[in-house]
């Protein structure tokens, strides 16, 4: 779901292959980092217990550079992050 004004992403639902639903994601409290608005609060509630909710507290967003390495699905056993 986007917030059809500013395009914001607002809430997401992600699936497993066989169709299940694993997680409800609601992006909230936007400020202004890295020069646009952006998420600093994200709540994860478990698509099969919905007891089971994690709330991640984002701030002081940085840029960095990612090596493209990171993108090879190769690389995912050496990586250390």
């Amino acid at each position: 779901w986007v917030d059809k004004q500013n395009y914001q992403p607002v809430k997401a639902k992600f699936y497993s292959s066989s169709k299940r639903l694993m997680k409800i994601v609601y992006y909230r409290r936007y400020q202004n980092q890295l020069g646009g608005m952006r998420p600093t609060e994200v709540l994860i509630i478990d698509g099969i217990d919905t007891k089971k909710v994690t709330r991640m507290q984002l701030n002081n967003y940085r840029a960095i550079t990612i090596p493209e390495a990171w993108f090879q699905r190769s690389y995912l056993p050496r990586f250390k992050g």
